[in-house]
């Protein structure tokens, strides 16, 4: 992987991480798009990584007040992931190969995007957070192991759905984000091979420290630019955008 093309690829993970629009998606199709291969799965690790860093930096002061009940909360979201995560941790990597899996997916994300900006919009969604509705905002993050299916999208998707006041679903969606991007981190790491090792020491240090910084400003500026979006009900938005780039996936398959 060149330079240009780090920078390029971490612009994409930074502005499309945070942004309900599947970061995942867009990278399997840029790099097939791209002709990257093979697709460059630890630049992926490595971009997620420096994510929870923007996570923690923007979400600082709330981090800091934490407290056990939130924690707890936060622990109960987490479980479906790693539940299903093991049980199909052998079948989604190949998925990360197809822009037809990748395209439906998108088009799954757009539904969750329309119905998720619809219920934001309405008075009744100004409950909190309990432990089944964590659990619930939990199995629809599992949802997203899928490319092309936003991380973020489905969260605020589960929360909104769960009647959840949208300052709170927010900021829980992007706090669960942390053990589930460090607990998937975690896994591939894990499960290295004596093949994956030789391709790490292929690694263009300069490639990886300068797509990563790119990642880190464009993804606070996502974020700021998602909690903006939600707070002026422009969300559905999102949804018309994943709509047509899961169509051309699919066009283009």
């Amino acid at each position: 992987m060149t330079i240009g093309q780090a920078i390029f690829l971490g612009m994409v993970q930074g502005i499309t991480e945070f942004l309900p629009v599947s970061s995942s998606g867009h990278l399997v199709l840029l790099q097939n798009w791209m002709q990257i291969y093979p697709p460059p799965f630890y630049f992926d690790i490595f971009v997620h990584l420096v994510s929870v860093v923007v996570i923690i930096y923007y979400f600082r002061k709330t981090i800091v007040k934490i407290d056990k009940k939130n924690i707890f909360f936060i622990i109960i979201a987490t479980l479906p992931l790693v539940i299903v995560g093991v049980a199909v941790r052998n079948h989604i990597k190949p998925l990360f190969y197809s822009n037809l899996i990748t395209g439906f997916a998108l088009i799954m994300t757009a539904v969750f995007n329309f119905v998720a900006a619809k219920k934001f919009n309405s008075p009744k969604n100004d409950q909190a957070l309990t432990e089944k509705k964590s659990f619930f905002v939990g199995l629809t993050q599992a949802i997203a192991l899928i490319p092309g299916v936003s991380r973020s999208g489905s969260t605020l998707f589960g929360a909104a759905t769960a009647k959840i006041n949208k300052k709170t679903a927010f900021e829980f969606s992007f706090l669960i984000a942390i053990p589930a991007i460090l607990i998937a981190s975690f896994g591939e790491l894990i499960l290295l091979t004596p093949e994956s090792v030789e391709k790490l020491n292929q690694i263009s240090i300069i490639a990886y420290l300068v797509g990563g910084i790119v990642c880190f400003f464009t993804s606070l500026a996502s974020l700021k630019f998602l909690r903006a979006t939600l707070n002026k009900s422009k969300y559905h938005y999102f949804g018309w955008y994943c709509l047509i780039l899961g169509i051309l996936a699919i066009l283009t398959t």
